[in-house]
């Protein structure tokens, strides 16, 4: 007698189809809100072809004691100075760059790195608008004014002992 040899076939994994996730936006009516920054993360966004910052706001209500909505912005960085830029890089003309000097109170010192943590842990007055899509959602559009100051930013110490390079001969004056 030959034994049947059993082939397994498919399996039934769950009883519901696969599950898939998406990014939840809430939508808000558009307005002035007094919102806090409660998170900022930089990414490269292969669509655009960018790096780009991700603002998360907590859209209060008049009194600013409730969260009506979660609310993204984006702060584009610019376009990318070469195909291959594996390191963010603001330009100029960047809307980043542009909030980043608004949020610091002033440009940038040359040892800054823009760093998005300037954005974070402040109150802000901001403008939220929906976006016209299939599934609308609100997004912070403009950031009016922030109600809170700058975190301090690291102070880079010089030094007044070594005196001043002299432009005529190059040498340190005293």
């Amino acid at each position: 007698m030959t034994s049947a040899r059993w082939k397994p076939g498919p399996e039934l994994v769950c009883e519901r189809g696969a599950e898939i996730t998406h990014d939840v936006y809430d939508r808000i009516a558009p307005g002035i809100y007094l919102a806090y920054c409660r998170a900022a993360r930089v990414y490269w966004d292969p669509q655009f072809k960018r790096w780009t910052c991700l603002l998360r706001w907590d859209a209060l209500n008049e009194g600013g004691m409730r969260v009506l909505g979660r609310v993204a912005q984006w702060l584009s960085f610019g376009k990318a100075k070469n195909r291959d830029s594996n390191k963010p890089h603001a330009s100029r003309r960047a809307s980043y760059w542009r909030e980043w000097n608004r949020a610091n109170g002033a440009p940038p010192s040359r040892a800054d790195r823009l760093s998005p943590s300037v954005f974070t842990k402040r109150m802000a007055t901001v403008e939220v608008r929906d976006v016209n899509n299939p599934s609308p959602y609100s997004v912070v559009a403009l950031i009016v004014s922030y109600e809170t100051p700058a975190p301090p930013s690291h102070v880079v110490m010089q030094s007044h002992s070594q005196g001043r390079r002299s432009r005529k001969h190059g040498w340190n004056e005293v």
